[in-house]
């Protein structure tokens, strides 16, 4: 998923009160650079695909999930990764290092 095409992001208030007790939506939006990983979700809400996300951003793990909307990101839930989360990733990011 190219996210430079894309022209920002959409906060819906509601969904940033909730972030703003977990982390920081500037370390949210920064998430979406690099390389991160990125899948999309079972679940859909109101038809509209939920996509996952995760990164590393200054030394923290990011788990975001959001959806797009016309052409903005809609954050819907974000949060740093717990430990067992991060090592998990981080033993499933080098697998797929190895097979590239």
């Amino acid at each position: 998923m190219d996210f430079l095409k894309l022209s920002g992001f959409e906060w819906d208030e509601g969904n940033l009160k909730k972030i703003l007790e977990r982390i920081d939506p500037h370390i949210v939006e920064m998430a979406f650079l690099g390389e991160p990983w990125v899948a999309l979700s079972q679940k859909f809400s109101k038809g509209e695909p939920r996509w996952f996300l995760i990164n590393q951003v200054e030394n923290r793990h990011v788990f975001v999930v959001f959806t797009i909307r016309g052409n903005k990101i809609r954050v819907v839930s974000a949060r740093r990764m717990h430990s067992k989360e991060v090592k998990h990733y981080e033993k499933e990011f080098k697998k797929k290092e190895k097979t590239d």
